[in-house]
């Protein structure tokens, strides 16, 4: 026989050794083993595991990715052995790839921007049928080349060189971000390696029919030591909580194979299980997980956390009515509503900047310098310089600022808009159509006589095409001129969102406006080009500040200045490339300030929520009080307030996607379901967020999740079918 058919028909082997009845070729089955094991000594150096538990989880995670790799290709040679037609024998080859394009294709659209790509409603169908289709074209072209021992060299080392080079994307572009994908890509540079593996140790040690064999026996105890590593694993790996943050935070492949064991073995689909340190306390009660929803009074903990949260909850709410008795008493005396008098005319303007770190405009001589315009608002406002965003996400924490509610889009309650609107006056938005479409029209737009929809990407979807901020600020000076000409004794409510400094990373020097503000682009660093739309937005705020106060409408406007959340910069392994996911400071802290006129501007450390200034403005303008999650701040913003409502430390909720948290000041309590992680940082001492104090302040650690537990609840899924999900409810919740 030509060594030609020989390689056809072994491709990548059929040795006549079968692991048992039934056909499955031991060498085969191996594979996978080889390049599971190319790629560990990788995957340990990056984690760099500090006992024998985490190494043992890892080295069994990465068993197990063998065996399934090797069984899969085992199954799809034995399968194509019973076929003739080279292209059946190719797809056959293939037919085990679906076990995670399948998936892959069922959740690589679920991004709020993926899943508006044109096909994402079909990618559960397509993206199977293209992937194994490619795959099985690539099998056929490597069986008609490999026919020579030159050419099988070359084969083998390509199969090494797209290895390494699946590697590098897994472990460097969107490291975050799409599991699924990684999963498929970890599995792939598995079989690549093992294959190239294989192929380069026949070539090289004796001729192709005659390559080095694993005997059955061999792969027998390969397969029982693997098993027995993987079931060891499962039952006792990761049950501390510092191996499970070094598998959080350092490790890439043991984390995607962790998550996938914890999708196969969690037998009640509730999104999670009990094995691999898991925190589900009923694998078999898809009602009880960790952050359902506690029944009072049932004798079941239905959230695993162990707490009794109806205790919490009663307590919460009683000091919550006590807080609020206070607050109307004081606000009815006459020195408040003295106060209060010259306000009930004046107009109002939010102005949001989307995607503002607080520490941008941390008050040193360098952000004093290079924002005068910002510092010249903050210097006159109340600046709340601890204040915290509800999200690390424009939906929830905009949404948020309009509602005053932790979950936005069900509330039922006037809107901050529909207030001032219900109050008599005008009121007019602009936004820009990203922030609309992945926030939602029904919620944004609720209570606004008019609002402008301003197109920024005009080019490619989701991507900045264009600056958008002087255009934003001229569209405000328009109303502005409009309002003015027809009733100017009618005052208005005004919301402008700028959102230059979310494009950072988008927006190009071919823009003149942006090509003004880089300057010089080359060599930039994130952080400065960062910056650089920063000072962008702040030349713009101080146009529209100059002609408000050209016109005279300073002195009758409260200026209110927040941003939605902040930005991952690279400066922390923890964080996202951009914001989102999780809550920590860096995206979570942010500007807030009302700036009042005739009230001297302060700063004030007291702790607040983005979620305080719906109630505070309503109740700044004496409108009627509605039921919100957000406290009012009016007694750090007005003279004479009793120390029992400046000094009432109240708890501030953070939710987002993969953690959740609250702050009671000084302490900050953070939470991954998925992972069963809890971190607890002192604020006040560690604003940066590096020592972590849960596992010695365990009491404290129980308090602060019966505190959250005892506040509302919102789910963050920005998914497709989530996001017509809450766009349902809010629409629902406007008829009312």
């Amino acid at each position: 026989m030509s060594d030609a058919k020989i390689a056809s028909r072994q491709f990548p082997s059929q040795d006549d050794k079968v692991f048992w009845r039934g056909g499955l070729n031991a060498a085969d089955m191996a594979t996978g083993l080889i390049g599971a094991g190319i790629l560990l000594p990788v995957e340990l150096v990056l984690l760099r595991p500090t006992n024998l538990d985490l190494l043992a989880t890892t080295v069994a995670m990465f068993a197990a990715l063998g065996w399934f790799v090797g069984v899969g290709v085992a199954l799809g040679n034995a399968l194509a052995a019973r076929l003739r037609p080279k292209l059946f024998r190719a797809l056959a080859r293939t037919v085990a790839s679906l076990a995670i394009a399948i998936p892959v294709g069922a959740n690589l659209f679920d991004g709020a921007k993926a899943s508006t790509l044109p096909g994402a409603t079909l990618a559960p169908i397509w993206f199977p049928i293209v992937a194994g289709g490619t795959l099985a074209i690539m099998v056929l072209a490597a069986e008609r080349w490999v026919s020579t021992r030159w050419r099988r060299l070359w084969f083998a080392a390509t199969l090494l060189t797209g290895a390494v080079l699946v590697e590098w994307v897994n472990r460097n572009v969107q490291r975050g971000g799409y599991p699924d994908v990684h999963t498929m890509l970890l599995a792939i540079s598995c079989l690549a390696a093992g294959l190239g593996a294989r192929v380069l140790n026949a070539n090289l040690s004796r001729p192709w029919p005659q390559r080095q064999r694993l005997s059955v026996g061999q792969a027998r105890a390969a397969t029982a030591l693997t098993v027995g590593l993987f079931v060891v694993a499962l039952l006792t790996g990761l049950r501390t909580p510092e191996n499970r943050w070094q598998v959080a935070t350092q490790g890439l492949h043991v984390r995607l194979l962790v998550r996938v064991c914890h999708g196969l073995f969690d037998f009640d689909r509730d999104g999670y299980a009990n094995i691999l340190g898991g925190g589900d306390c009923n694998n078999l009660n898809g009602k009880v997980y960790p952050g359902a929803r506690e029944v009072p009074g049932n004798q079941v903990d239905e959230n695993c956390d162990g707490l009794d949260d109806n205790v919490a909850a009663k307590a919460f709410h009683q000091a919550r009515r006590v807080h609020q008795t206070e607050g109307e008493t004081w606000r009815g005396s006459p020195g408040v509503k003295q106060q209060l008098a010259p306000l009930a005319k004046m107009n109002v303007l939010l102005l949001s900047i989307d995607a503002l770190r607080a520490d941008v405009l941390d008050g040193s001589a360098e952000s004093r310098q290079r924002y005068p315009n910002f510092w010249r608002l903050l210097n006159a406002s109340q600046h709340f310089t601890r204040a915290f965003a509800p999200s690390a996400g424009t939906d929830l924490s905009m949404a948020g600022v309009l509602t005053g509610q932790i979950d936005p889009f069900t509330t039922k309650e006037a809107t901050m808009a529909e207030a001032f609107r219900q109050a008599g006056r005008r009121t007019y938005a602009v936004v820009p159509s990203e922030v609309i479409r992945y926030v939602g029209k029904a919620i944004l737009t609720r209570g606004f006589d008019k609002h402008e929809e301003l197109i920024n990407d005009l080019y490619q979807r989701d991507v900045g095409s264009h600056s958008t901020s002087t255009r934003t600020t001229q569209l405000g000076l328009s109303f502005l001129q409009e309002h003015q000409d027809l009733d100017k004794d009618v005052p208005f409510f005004m919301w402008l969102h700028y959102f230059d400094v979310h494009e950072h990373d988008e927006l190009k020097a071919d823009d003149k406006r942006v090509a003004l503000a880089l300057g010089p682009e080359k060599g930039l660093s994130r952080r400065e080009r960062y910056k650089r739309l920063v000072k962008l937005v702040d030349d713009e705020v101080g146009v529209l500040l100059q002609e408000l106060a050209k016109h005279g409408w300073t002195e009758t406007t409260v200026i209110a200045l927040v941003s939605d959340h902040g930005e991952g910069l690279g400066e922390d392994r923890r964080l996202p490339e951009n914001h989102g996911r999780f809550v920590y400071n860096a995206l979570t802290h942010v500007p807030l300030a009302i700036r009042i006129p005739g009230v001297a501007g302060r700063q004030i450390g007291h702790a607040v929520s983005l979620l305080d200034l719906h109630p505070t403005l309503l109740e700044l303008f004496s409108l009627r009080a509605v039921t919100v999650d957000g406290g009012s701040v009016l007694a750090h913003v007005l003279a004479g307030a009793p120390d029992s409502l400046t000094k009432i430390v109240r708890p501030l909720p953070l939710n987002e996607s993969e953690q959740f948290g609250v702050i009671v000041w000084p302490y900050k309590l953070l939470v991954r379901r998925k992972e069963n992680l809890e971190e607890l940082y002192d604020l006040a001492t560690d604003f940066g967020e590096t020592r972590d104090l849960s596992s010695q302040d365990p009491d404290r650690v129980a308090s602060l999740l019966a505190t959250f537990s005892a506040l509302s609840r919102v789910e963050v899924d920005r998914t497709k079918r989530g996001r017509l999900a809450r766009e349902r409810a809010a629409k629902a919740g406007a008829k009312h």
